[in-house]
């Protein structure tokens, strides 16, 4: 008789013990699965934005490209400034 209640006592105390442990560890897993949740979500957003951007990529590329080409014309523009400010010049005297 008394082992039979001791082994009832012994299952009670598994089942006790295994429940706080089962929820001690359902707590941070909730939390991870929310965390998880919130991070698909913000990726789902992501991929929203990269769709929008993609369509304006070729778009800013041949811009930049137009610009490219007119900062070259200013670069050369600008050399033959330099170069032609760089040219001696006879001094004008006057003399009255």
């Amino acid at each position: 008789m008394v082992l039979i209640d001791l082994t009832v006592v012994i299952i009670a105390l598994l089942t006790v013990v295994s429940t706080i442990g089962l929820y001690a560890i359902g707590g941070p897993l909730n939390h991870i699965a929310d965390n998880l949740d919130d991070f698909s979500q913000n990726v789902r957003e992501i991929a929203g934005h990269i769709q929008v951007i993609k369509q304006v990529v070729p778009r800013l590329n041949q811009t930049g490209r137009l610009l490219a080409d007119e900062f070259s014309l200013l670069h050369d523009g600008a050399e033959r400034l330099v170069a032609e400010s760089a040219t001696p010049r006879p001094l004008v005297t006057d003399k009255i």
